[in-house]
Protein backbone atom coordinates (compact mmCIF):
# COMPACT_ATOMS: atom_id res chain seq x y z
CA UNK A 1 0.00 0.00 0.00
CA UNK A 2 2.70 2.36 0.87
CA UNK A 3 4.35 1.39 -2.24
CA UNK A 4 1.41 2.54 -3.96
CA UNK A 5 0.82 5.78 -2.52
CA UNK A 6 4.42 6.77 -3.37
CA UNK A 7 4.44 5.68 -6.81
CA UNK A 8 1.45 7.60 -7.95
CA UNK A 9 2.76 10.96 -6.80
CA UNK A 10 5.78 10.36 -8.35
CA UNK A 11 4.64 9.63 -11.68
CA UNK A 12 2.43 12.98 -11.90
CA UNK A 13 5.15 14.78 -10.98
CA UNK A 14 6.76 13.32 -13.83
CA UNK A 15 4.37 13.96 -16.31
CA UNK A 16 3.91 17.90 -15.06
CA UNK A 17 7.72 18.23 -15.62
CA UNK A 18 7.30 17.00 -19.21
CA UNK A 19 4.48 19.40 -20.31
CA UNK A 20 6.47 22.26 -18.24
CA UNK A 21 9.47 21.00 -20.54
CA UNK A 22 7.00 21.06 -23.74
CA UNK A 23 5.62 25.13 -22.74
CA UNK A 24 8.93 26.11 -22.09
CA UNK A 25 10.23 25.06 -25.57
CA UNK A 26 6.91 26.36 -27.45
CA UNK A 27 8.88 26.48 -30.64
CA UNK A 28 9.83 23.13 -30.80
CA UNK A 29 7.81 21.47 -33.69
CA UNK A 30 8.85 17.93 -33.71
CA UNK A 31 12.30 15.97 -32.09
CA UNK A 32 13.76 12.64 -33.74
CA UNK A 33 16.70 10.58 -33.04
CA UNK A 34 18.34 10.19 -36.39
CA UNK A 35 21.37 7.36 -36.67
CA UNK A 36 24.05 8.95 -38.95
CA UNK A 37 26.88 6.69 -40.11
CA UNK A 38 26.17 4.71 -37.17
CA UNK A 39 26.00 7.13 -34.28
CA UNK A 40 22.91 8.64 -32.76
CA UNK A 41 22.09 12.33 -33.38
CA UNK A 42 19.19 14.39 -32.21
CA UNK A 43 17.66 16.37 -34.92
CA UNK A 44 14.94 19.13 -34.59
CA UNK A 45 12.31 21.45 -36.26
CA UNK A 46 12.02 24.85 -35.13
CA UNK A 47 10.96 27.81 -35.66
CA UNK A 48 12.62 30.90 -35.30
CA UNK A 49 10.01 32.67 -33.64
CA UNK A 50 6.19 31.86 -32.92
CA UNK A 51 4.54 30.99 -36.05
CA UNK A 52 1.21 32.38 -37.74
CA UNK A 53 -1.65 29.92 -38.49
CA UNK A 54 -1.57 28.79 -42.22
CA UNK A 55 -4.57 26.62 -43.86
CA UNK A 56 -5.45 26.45 -40.25
CA UNK A 57 -8.21 24.74 -37.54
CA UNK A 58 -10.14 28.35 -37.90
CA UNK A 59 -11.93 27.94 -41.10
CA UNK A 60 -11.89 24.20 -42.01
CA UNK A 61 -13.56 25.09 -45.15
CA UNK A 62 -10.88 27.29 -46.34
CA UNK A 63 -8.39 24.17 -44.89
CA UNK A 64 -9.83 21.92 -47.46
CA UNK A 65 -9.09 23.96 -50.66
CA UNK A 66 -6.31 23.20 -52.95
CA UNK A 67 -4.14 24.97 -52.08
CA UNK A 68 -4.16 24.24 -48.59
CA UNK A 69 -3.31 20.53 -49.69
CA UNK A 70 -0.55 19.12 -47.71
CA UNK A 71 -0.73 21.74 -45.07
CA UNK A 72 -3.61 21.93 -42.99
CA UNK A 73 -3.97 22.29 -40.16
CA UNK A 74 -0.69 23.82 -40.33
CA UNK A 75 1.82 27.50 -39.32
CA UNK A 76 3.72 29.39 -40.84
CA UNK A 77 7.11 31.11 -40.17
CA UNK A 78 10.81 30.99 -40.43
CA UNK A 79 11.55 27.38 -39.95
CA UNK A 80 15.03 25.78 -38.72
CA UNK A 81 16.49 21.95 -38.99
CA UNK A 82 18.85 21.72 -35.84
CA UNK A 83 21.53 19.09 -35.63
CA UNK A 84 22.66 18.09 -32.20
CA UNK A 85 24.90 15.04 -31.09
CA UNK A 86 24.49 14.69 -26.91
CA UNK A 87 23.63 19.02 -26.21
CA UNK A 88 26.14 19.83 -28.75
CA UNK A 89 24.68 21.59 -31.78
CA UNK A 90 26.28 20.38 -34.82
CA UNK A 91 24.65 22.58 -37.17
CA UNK A 92 21.25 24.19 -38.47
CA UNK A 93 19.58 25.00 -41.43
CA UNK A 94 17.47 27.26 -42.73
CA UNK A 95 14.57 25.56 -44.37
CA UNK A 96 12.40 28.62 -45.18
CA UNK A 97 14.53 29.03 -48.49
CA UNK A 98 13.45 26.16 -49.99
CA UNK A 99 10.19 27.50 -49.91
CA UNK A 100 11.29 31.05 -52.00
CA UNK A 101 9.94 29.83 -55.61
CA UNK A 102 6.75 29.31 -54.32
CA UNK A 103 7.18 32.29 -52.32
CA UNK A 104 7.20 33.82 -55.25
CA UNK A 105 3.72 32.48 -57.44
CA UNK A 106 2.02 32.03 -53.97
CA UNK A 107 2.38 35.28 -51.34
CA UNK A 108 0.34 33.59 -48.52
CA UNK A 109 3.80 31.73 -47.88
CA UNK A 110 5.52 34.88 -47.30
CA UNK A 111 5.88 35.90 -43.70
CA UNK A 112 6.14 39.47 -41.87
CA UNK A 113 9.82 38.90 -42.86
CA UNK A 114 9.57 37.97 -46.32
CA UNK A 115 11.47 34.34 -45.24
CA UNK A 116 8.49 31.73 -44.78
CA UNK A 117 8.30 28.29 -44.81
CA UNK A 118 4.99 26.34 -43.74
CA UNK A 119 4.03 22.85 -42.06
CA UNK A 120 1.02 21.02 -41.46
CA UNK A 121 0.72 20.89 -37.63
CA UNK A 122 -2.29 18.86 -36.69
CA UNK A 123 -4.41 16.26 -38.47
CA UNK A 124 -7.64 16.43 -40.17
CA UNK A 125 -10.88 13.92 -39.78
CA UNK A 126 -13.31 13.55 -42.42
CA UNK A 127 -16.23 14.64 -40.19
CA UNK A 128 -14.33 18.22 -39.37
CA UNK A 129 -15.98 20.14 -42.10
CA UNK A 130 -19.71 18.73 -41.31
CA UNK A 131 -18.89 19.87 -37.16
CA UNK A 132 -17.89 23.62 -38.68
CA UNK A 133 -21.20 23.51 -41.13
CA UNK A 134 -22.96 22.31 -37.96
CA UNK A 135 -21.96 25.14 -35.75
CA UNK A 136 -19.89 22.44 -33.30
CA UNK A 137 -17.88 25.44 -30.84
CA UNK A 138 -15.79 22.32 -29.42
CA UNK A 139 -14.15 21.51 -33.12
CA UNK A 140 -11.10 23.81 -32.62
CA UNK A 141 -10.10 23.22 -29.36
CA UNK A 142 -10.36 19.41 -30.24
CA UNK A 143 -8.02 19.88 -33.51
CA UNK A 144 -5.74 21.47 -31.41
CA UNK A 145 -5.56 18.39 -29.06
CA UNK A 146 -4.66 16.07 -30.83
CA UNK A 147 -1.18 14.50 -31.84
CA UNK A 148 0.76 16.73 -34.06
CA UNK A 149 1.31 15.47 -37.82
CA UNK A 150 4.88 14.19 -37.73
CA UNK A 151 7.17 15.46 -40.72
CA UNK A 152 10.25 13.42 -40.07
CA UNK A 153 9.43 10.10 -41.73
CA UNK A 154 13.00 9.62 -42.47
CA UNK A 155 13.68 7.02 -44.98
CA UNK A 156 16.43 6.60 -47.59
CA UNK A 157 15.82 9.24 -50.44
CA UNK A 158 19.00 9.04 -52.33
CA UNK A 159 20.27 5.23 -51.81
CA UNK A 160 23.15 5.28 -50.09
CA UNK A 161 22.16 2.83 -47.51
CA UNK A 162 21.06 5.31 -44.67
CA UNK A 163 17.50 6.49 -43.68
CA UNK A 164 18.83 10.13 -42.94
CA UNK A 165 16.40 12.25 -45.42
CA UNK A 166 12.83 13.39 -44.94
CA UNK A 167 10.44 14.80 -46.88
CA UNK A 168 8.71 18.86 -46.62
CA UNK A 169 6.09 19.92 -48.06
CA UNK A 170 6.79 22.98 -50.62
CA UNK A 171 3.76 24.31 -52.83
CA UNK A 172 0.47 22.88 -53.46
CA UNK A 173 0.16 24.48 -57.20
CA UNK A 174 -3.12 23.21 -58.68
CA UNK A 175 -5.57 20.73 -57.24
CA UNK A 176 -4.44 18.20 -60.10
CA UNK A 177 -0.91 18.39 -59.52
CA UNK A 178 -1.82 17.98 -55.36
CA UNK A 179 1.56 18.59 -52.80
CA UNK A 180 5.05 18.84 -54.34
CA UNK A 181 8.24 18.15 -51.62
CA UNK A 182 11.42 18.52 -51.14
CA UNK A 183 13.69 15.67 -49.78
CA UNK A 184 16.01 17.22 -46.43
CA UNK A 185 18.77 15.72 -44.60
CA UNK A 186 22.15 14.54 -45.02
CA UNK A 187 24.12 12.01 -47.17
CA UNK A 188 27.46 10.38 -47.86
CA UNK A 189 28.60 12.32 -50.38
CA UNK A 190 26.99 15.91 -48.57
CA UNK A 191 27.59 15.07 -44.78
CA UNK A 192 25.73 18.41 -43.91
CA UNK A 193 22.63 19.22 -43.83
CA UNK A 194 21.01 19.82 -47.36
CA UNK A 195 17.98 20.05 -49.44
CA UNK A 196 18.46 16.88 -51.97
CA UNK A 197 19.74 17.81 -55.46
CA UNK A 198 20.96 16.85 -58.83
CA UNK A 199 25.42 16.82 -58.84
CA UNK A 200 25.31 19.10 -61.30
CA UNK A 201 23.56 21.97 -59.83
CA UNK A 202 23.44 21.28 -55.79
CA UNK A 203 21.68 24.37 -55.42
CA UNK A 204 18.21 23.48 -57.06
CA UNK A 205 17.22 20.79 -55.34
CA UNK A 206 14.56 17.95 -56.62
CA UNK A 207 10.73 18.68 -55.99
CA UNK A 208 9.16 15.83 -55.41
CA UNK A 209 5.22 14.99 -56.62
CA UNK A 210 3.27 13.38 -54.72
Amino acid sequence: MLTRRLIMPIALIAVAMVSAVACADSLLREERTVIVNGIAETWQLRWAKPPSSYCGPESVLKAISCPCRGFAYGETGTLLLVRLRGNTEVERLNLSPLYQEWNDRNQSFLGADGDGAALPHWPMNDSDFDRESNGDKTLLAEIKNRPPTQIMQLADYDHDGQATEFLIPVAAPTCEDGTYYVAVGVSKDNPHLHGLAPADDPKDPFVIRR
